[in-house]
Order: structure tokens, then sequence, then C-alpha cells
């Protein structure tokens, strides 16, 4: 919760779709608990329906390549990703998506 309230200070927004991290190393596993927030560059208050898709969409592109996902568009976490960040980013104007409540457990959900 203090890490949210400090990114949410700097104006960090979080882009409400379901986030997963490829494994950081061999036998890791994927992070399935984790958020997606992005910082503004220009306008703090930029309502995430107006977050341009394809740099994020880029950017989790090579993210995957990076961390040893040869073919991420092949890659079903990947190929849902893309498509829940595109129904994010196509909310209606306006409207603005607090962080969510986050419960700490043992185990991601």
């Amino acid at each position: 919760e203090t890490r949210l309230a400090i990114f949410r200070r700097l104006g960090a927004r979080w882009v409400p779709f379901r986030y997963v991290q490829p494994e950081l190393q061999p036998g890791a596993g994927r992070s399935r608990g984790l958020l997606l927030l992005v910082l503004p560059l220009s306008e703090p208050g930029l309502p995430i329906a107006q977050l341009p898709v394809q740099p994020v969409t880029r950017f989790l592109h090579e993210f995957y390549r990076a961390l040893g996902v040869d073919e991420p568009d092949s890659d079903p976490d990947f190929v849902a990703m893309r498509a829940g960040l595109q129904q994010a980013c196509r909310q209606e104007p306006g409207r603005t998506v607090d962080f969510p409540r986050l419960q700490l457990t043992d185990t991601a959900p």
C-alpha cells in the first residue's frame, strides 16, 4: 500500500488489465500478481482511455523477448495481455481508474 501511495503521488496510473511478468530466472515461474503502472510523460491527469496502446504493447513485446520468450505473439499470456490492454484503453473517455485495493497473501493470485 505504501509503494502504491508513492506512485500515486508521482502521478502513476494503473492500467486495468491482467499483467503477467515472464519468469526472471529459469524455474522461477511467471508472476501473476503484479500491476502495470504508467507514469505520465506530459499530462498527469491523462485518462487511461487515452493511453497509446502501441508503445505499451511494444514495451511488453520487447520485455518478453528479453526474458527469453522467443515468440511473444504465440505466447498465451502475452496474447491475453495484449487483448486486455486494448480493452482497458478503449474505456469511455474521461473515466479514471484508481489503483485496486491489494491484499497481501503468501501465494500469488
